[in-house]
């Protein structure tokens, strides 16, 4: 059985033509065996708000910095001492 990765490395090399009739059989291919399963498509579905919520409480925290930035204070007395010592 072959990898994903020779299937790919053998479909770039048909000329397009071919490409777009293969592309064309899986996909008629996918879209039989989404019907006879009965498996819904998730692009159909929209997501309520209590949906949307858990997904957001979900992320809350996920891109927490481990270093907060700089206060304003902070940053005039690092510019102070770039300055000072600048024009000594």
């Amino acid at each position: 059985m072959m990898t994903q990765q020779e299937i790919f490395s053998q479909v770039v090399s048909l000329p397009f033509r071919e490409q777009a009739e293969l592309i064309e059989k899986i996909s008629r291919n996918l879209k039989q065996g989404i019907s006879e399963k009965g498996i819904q498509k998730t692009e159909d579905k929209e997501l309520t708000i209590a949906e949307r919520m858990a997904i957001v409480e979900r992320l809350a925290g996920c891109l927490k910095m481990e270093n907060p930035p700089m206060t304003k204070t902070e940053e005039r007395e690092v510019i102070y001492q770039y300055l000072s010592e600048k024009h000594k």
